[in-house]
């Protein structure tokens, strides 16, 4: 009998997103079985998947290795199985944990990470070869904060189509970084995969900004048209303690000789200075104390999202947060000319909502993931939805209380979260709220390979003792079964 009943909420929450297709996929809570009793914050995660072996992928978030790693190593989650079960691996140069992290697979199976090392907040550009029982040995680039400022947010990305290609776009925010204000950067390599590989900064934003607000993110298309998308800050309104500045697009390609990475591309109509300014004169929260706080207990930070389509590099589409009558509201457009023009509408907006992270499919569908903080019966909860083009319904990935549990840092769920498109599928990973309810995961309950009592809802120790709720990632991947091509 109970059999027949776990199969019936299977069929249920397995229920058509539209009229056209049903939701085919998973969703994995990747906390190993051997740590179950662990109740960590592990938030702003990172994901890749290696391309030449796809059932390999790992995640990065704020998982400390304390009593498991090395004191001078911190560990990352890695699959071999398609992201049924997950195991940590120790591969991170890093004092236990790290601050920020993003890893990518190359084409040619190398795995890459871009890291702030604890506790020297060093930016590291790491390398190796998976599976393997030692760390990401090779350091390819080592960059030390001043006595003031770090570099912030190192977001890596690899050349599609090559086989050495990366771009990490940096917020080098040094008093004695090479070129000074703006703070917009990037490091690039052509020949990545080499043993010594040769690596360039440069910065993206070219214009007299105050400074760059922290995502500076990346986007290759296969065809070596590289994008890079930024926010730059121009003024400050002291009255309302808000930020004034514009939504940036650059565009260049890698010069066939030189090897040398130009911007030079794509050019603003109004005053003919590198990076065409998509949106201009808006406004972004500020704390002169700290970081802005908050939508339930996450931090506003600068939100921002590219993603190229992988069969013409000529479609770009952008998303990014500010403050739309004063609420922190997300924003989704498209440009069909390389950036040039832009939809003067927004495909999407979602008030309340932070984390945005964009990819297109093979068939052109673009998916859309974000975090939105929604009200539903006096209670704040906190939603991870995924849109696609063409489909008539929002994925809710996970719906959790807002306020359960009790923040231990900033930030909460993380300033940046990751969707990847492989083939017709989507692949992401997201932080949240682990309680193992189905009424808090709409659209499919997840697999936990940790310890839980489906009965009653409540996680479980090793020791089969009750553990608190905590935040945990979360993989998913869902097949694109009904959506249709880019709006």
């Amino acid at each position: 009998m109970e059999a027949a009943k776990l199969a019936a909420v299977f069929a249920l929450l397995l229920s058509s997103v539209n009229s056209a297709a049903q939701v085919q996929g998973k969703i994995v809570d990747v906390i190993p079985k051997s740590f179950s009793s662990e109740t960590n914050q592990e938030s702003e995660p990172s994901l890749t998947i290696n391309p030449l072996h796809p059932l390999q992928m790992a995640i990065s978030a704020f998982t400390p290795g304390i009593s498991y790693c090395s004191a001078k190593l911190a560990p990352i989650f890695f699959t071999e199985d398609g992201g049924m079960t997950w195991n940590l691996k120790c591969w991170l140069p890093s004092a236990t944990w790290t601050a920020d992290a993003t890893l990518r697979f190359s084409p040619s199976g190398q795995l890459y990470a871009g890291i702030l090392r604890q506790p020297d907040f060093w930016l590291l550009v790491l390398r190796g070869s998976v599976p393997t029982n030692s760390s990401l040995q090779s350091i390819l680039v080592r960059k030390p904060p001043d006595s003031k400022h770090i570099i912030d947010q190192p977001y890596l990305e690899t050349a599609q189509g090559s086989t050495g290609g990366i771009y990490v776009g940096e917020n080098d925010l040094r008093t004695n970084n090479p070129d000074g204000a703006p703070t917009a950067s990037m490091d690039d390599s052509y020949d990545a995969g080499n043993t010594t590989p040769a690596f360039q900064f440069g910065k993206v934003d070219k214009r007299s900004s105050w400074f760059d607000l922290p995502p500076i993110r990346p986007a290759i298309h296969k065809d070596g048209t590289v994008y890079a998308a930024y926010i730059a800050i121009h003024g400050y309104d002291d009255t309302l303690k808000q930020l004034i500045g514009d939504v940036v697009v650059a565009r260049g390609h890698r010069d066939s000789t030189t090897h040398v990475l130009s911007f030079a591309e794509l050019k603003d109509a109004a005053d003919l200075i590198v990076g065409n300014r998509v949106v201009r004169d808006l406004r972004f929260p500020y704390d002169p104390q700290d970081v802005p706080c908050c939508l339930g207990q996450q931090r506003y930070q600068a939100s921002l999202s590219i993603a190229v389509d992988p069969a013409n590099s000529k479609k770009v589409y952008l998303a990014w947060a500010d403050l739309t009558q004063n609420t922190y509201t997300l924003h989704v457009r498209s440009s069909e000319d390389s950036g040039l023009t832009w939809s003067p509408a927004d495909i999407w907006t979602k008030a309340s909502a932070t984390n945005p992270a964009l990819a297109v499919d093979d068939r052109e569908v673009v998916g859309f993931l974000y975090q939105q903080l929604t009200t539903e019966n006096g209670i704040q909860k906190w939603e991870t939805a995924l849109e696609r083009s063409g489909a008539t319904k929002s994925l809710i990935l996970a719906k959790a209380p807002a306020l359960v549990p009790v923040r231990a840092f900033h930030p909460y769920l993380g300033d940046y979260l990751e969707l990847h498109a492989m083939g017709n599928d989507f692949y992401g990973v997201f932080s949240a709220n682990n309680t193992p309810d189905p009424d808090y995961f709409p659209t499919m309950f997840p697999t936990f390979s940790r310890n839980y009592d489906k009965n009653n809802h409540v996680l479980q120790g090793v020791d089969g003792a009750g553990v608190p709720v905590s935040i945990d990632p979360f993989f998913f991947q869902i097949e694109d079964g009904g959506a249709k091509s880019s709006p």
